[in-house]
């Protein structure tokens, strides 16, 4: 078992010094995923819970490429595919998809509606990412939007892909939401395409950001996802990260979270990068040692919360 692993480890170091362009396999490998999707309109909800399950049922078949190996290849594909896997775990685990399947199952238009903040590489390949949630929630209307100052505008700022709507923006997530009235968020959505940004103004079935680093520059925002109690997911490469994230958040917000999960995230990405976290962090000082973690990789820690509790942080 132990040599099997060494030589899994040993082909995807091989592959990885020998081929730069490796994203280019995995853009290729995506595209084969979106031409395997379910139809739109066809009603599943399976529960996932790790990348061995997601993988035995999704990638078998997926054509190989210019990979050497399936390990490789699932490896890499999981670099890209955490983002929309860790999505469905959240709202899984928020218990939205199981009602929205009973809305589903009833022949009622469900609409879905996803705010990913701090966005950078995500919209550059939003679509090729993002399309798997084509197939894990066919039966759902998709809106999602992209927003950061580092978000790269499309020329067409708006995407559509089968039941998918994706619409970017580059700038502040609470500078966004100030200058977009919220009066109508409970209204029912329209259907897609037809009423334009509309959507935009609509409260959010869930927030997420990915690899988040935390910073005073995010409290605004925090505050109103607080404030407004809306489900939100944030990300961190290592636990350290993770712990440091959710502590200065509530220090803060003088005010405890109310944490629905947190831990190791089963979607985090496969590809582990050595850590060249200093020994000392401008602005905060010396880090311990035990703290720095040897390697790291994308959202490999998570945290779901809505809200916070009434008690103050001691």
């Amino acid at each position: 078992m132990l040599e099997r692993m060494e030589d899994a480890s040993e082909r995807f170091d091989e592959y990885m010094k020998s081929n730069p362009d490796w994203w280019a396999d995995v853009l290729h490998s995506l595209l084969h995923l979106q031409h395997s999707s379910v139809p739109r309109g066809e009603v599943t909800y399976k529960p996932l819970n790790n990348w061995t399950q997601y993988f035995a049922d999704r990638c078998n078949a997926l054509p190989l490429g210019r990979f050497p190996a399936k390990h490789v290849q699932q490896k890499l594909l999981s670099e890209a595919l955490t983002r929309p896997l860790t999505i469905f775990m959240a709202l899984q685990s928020f218990g939205l998809l199981e009602r929205m399947r009973v809305l589903g199952d009833a022949g009622q238009d469900v609409p879905l509606i996803l705010h990913i903040l701090g966005c950078e590489m995500e919209s550059d390949y939003a679509l090729p990412i993002f399309a798997e949630l084509t197939h894990l929630l066919p039966w759902a209307r998709l809106h999602i939007l992209l927003c950061g100052p580092n978000c790269t505008v499309q020329p067409e700022p708006t995407i559509c892909y089968r039941n998918l709507h994706i619409t970017t923006r580059s700038c502040l997530y609470h500078d966004l939401v100030r200058n977009n009235t919220t009066s109508d968020m409970h209204k029912d959505a329209t259907p897609m395409g037809v009423d334009a940004m509309g959507w935009m103004r609509k409260q959010p079935h869930c927030v997420v950001a990915f690899n988040m680093g935390y910073s005073s520059s995010w409290l605004n925002t925090v505050q109103f996802l607080v404030d407004n109690r809306t489900p939100t997911i944030i990300t961190g490469i290592d636990k350290a990260e993770m712990d440091f994230t959710l502590k200065a958040i509530e220090e803060d917000l003088n005010r405890a979270l109310n944490l629905c999960f947190a831990g190791a995230n089963p979607f985090g990405s496969q590809v582990r990068m050595p850590n060249c976290m200093p020994k000392s962090v401008p602005g905060v000082g010396p880090v311990e040692s035990e703290m720095i973690a040897e390697w790291i990789a994308s959202n490999a820690f998570w945290a779901g919360f809505m809200g916070a509790l009434d008690k103050t942080v001691v």
